[in-house]
């Protein structure tokens, strides 16, 4: 006879864990995790590349949602899943073994991808996968975008970026460093390649719109960590606010300490609640001594000097605004000044669209399909930053792998369309 009860083997689960759920490239986490716990190491990368050829990358700078939806943290606290991500990475390089990829035969096509942040690479990569001919523009001397410009060394270090984008090496992919693609330039690579993905990124520091944002020693977070990196500023001493509250905020903040900064002092007009940057950065900021100030906001900047004077308003938090976090109010004729020999603006970043006006844009931003990304142009597709304004790595990521999928679509004449409500609209 039967058993009246199945063992545990026998039922099966359906659907997706709610941590595979919730990353927007469906990294099968929960299969990784057993892996590991059984000392699958070299299975549980082999499973993580299935979908993220990046995990030394993925493993240091996620923002890690996955770990919101991890179910353990109705038990206890979630189960460290980014960690566990970078240790099986890390442990490749320690044991000496090699990520071996089959390059396939070239298919006849080719693609032209602009800018080689995490949209473009993943772009790259599932493209190249499939034999399409590939080549990325980039307008630095180095591939990576932001990654490599925008995100300090001790948070991703150089060595540990470089051997995760060497896969695209071995798949072919050709890179055009140093070049700038501007509106004729986008319209040569029409007529010489068979589609194109936009993958520019925000790399363009937003204004506040306050008197004094053109002084000296004024400076937008994303070009002093460029300016950083590529070694036009190695040191600092003095005292320095940084104003803002996400991730460029908190890194322009801790590289200043790294520079020598004798203090640091981050202005942001919410609360720490309400900041967007990454928890555990936030505390390790903290502990390193950067001062918060909450409920504060610049509203002019002077000149005492060499000094700069910060007039600072002081705020409120009102009720929700379309962001789900509560609105910052001033509050009348409650005002101090602080003097500073440095201001780091982090209040948001912006792509850099003037080359592609041809195409449709749409508060300053370039309008595509959200199902499929393309442009109002036939043949052009666009993700990133450039499409939905500063967002995460991960999120990054998926808009790649999303405009590989329509590409690849287009050039074998095949629905852009059809069987990809699953995937979601990109936002």
């Amino acid at each position: 006879y039967e058993q009246a009860v199945p063992s545990a083997f026998g039922i099966t689960k359906y659907g997706m864990s709610p941590c595979r759920t919730a990353c927007p490239i469906h990294v099968n986490a929960q299969g990784y995790i057993a892996l590991i716990s059984k000392g699958e190491y070299e299975k549980a990368l082999s499973l993580i590349r299935e979908v993220n050829p990046f995990p030394g990358i993925t493993g240091r700078i996620c923002t890690r949602p996955c770990e919101e939806a991890c179910s353990r943290a109705n038990v206890e606290e979630s189960v460290a899943i980014d960690f566990l991500k970078r240790y099986v990475s890390d442990k490749e390089k320690v044991t000496g073994n090699k990520w071996n990829i089959e390059k396939p035969s070239y298919n006849g096509k080719d693609v032209a991808i602009i800018g080689s942040g995490p949209a473009g690479l993943l772009a790259a990569y599932d493209l190249s996968s499939k034999g399409y001919g590939v080549t990325v523009f980039e307008r630095m001397p180095e591939i990576g975008g932001m990654l490599r410009y925008g995100i300090p060394p001790y948070r991703l270090p150089r060595e540990v970026l470089d051997e995760d984008l060497n896969i695209l090496n071995e798949l072919g992919v050709t890179f055009k460093v140093n070049t700038t693609v501007d509106n004729t330039m986008f319209n040569d690579l029409r007529n010489k390649f068979n589609a194109i993905f936009i993958a520019v990124g925000a790399c363009k520091s937003r204004k506040m719109g306050i008197p004094g944002e053109e002084l000296p020693n004024v400076i937008g977070a994303t070009d002093f960590l460029k300016n950083v990196i590529t070694g036009e500023i190695k040191e600092f001493s003095g005292s320095a606010a940084v104003i803002g509250g996400g991730n460029a905020a908190i890194d322009a903040a801790r590289t200043l300490l790294r520079l020598g900064a004798e203090n640091v002092e981050i202005i942001y007009r919410r609360t720490r609640a309400e900041m967007p940057a990454n928890a555990e950065e936030i505390e390790e900021a903290i502990q390193e001594g950067i001062v918060f100030n909450y409920l504060r906001t610049p509203v002019e900047i002077s000149k005492n000097g060499e000094s700069l004077i910060l007039k600072i308003q002081e705020m409120m938090l009102g009720e929700p605004d379309s962001s789900g976090r509560r609105r910052p109010i001033p509050v009348t004729d409650s005002f101090e000044k602080k003097e500073f020999d440095l201001v780091v603006m982090a209040v948001s970043q912006e792509p850099e669209i003037e080359p592609f006006k041809e195409l449709s844009i749409e508060r300053g931003l370039l309008k595509v399909d959200p199902l499929t990304l393309e442009t109002s142009v036939k043949g052009v597709f666009a993700g990133g930053d450039a499409v939905t304004g500063p967002a995460t790595y991960i999120e990054a990521l998926a808009a790649g792998r999303k405009g590989a999928v329509s590409i690849d679509r287009y050039l074998n004449g095949e629905d852009l369309r059809i069987d990809r409500e699953k995937e979601g609209p990109y936002k």
